[in-house]
């Protein structure tokens, strides 16, 4: 059985072409979350599926933006 990394970003498509320089894509699940925003409210959450087959479910951002917070 094989264990694949989980990597779950913003929307920055940056990511997107920088991870395959350091994993290959068969070693990765990655999963984004965009989030619409009207008037600065965040309206609906968007999850997209980058690579592999990460549950959809388990996509999120806020612990690492909660975690930022407090380094501020």
């Amino acid at each position: 059985m094989q264990t694949k990394i989980e990597v779950f970003t913003d929307g920055n498509d940056d990511y997107t072409y920088v991870l395959p320089d350091y994993y290959a894509d068969t070693c990765i699940d990655y999963g984004q979350l965009a989030k619409i925003r009207e008037k600065r409210r965040v309206i609906h959450k968007e999850k997209r599926t980058i690579y592999g087959s990460p549950c959809h479910s388990d996509i999120e951002t806020t612990d690492i933006e909660n975690f930022n917070g407090i380094l501020r």
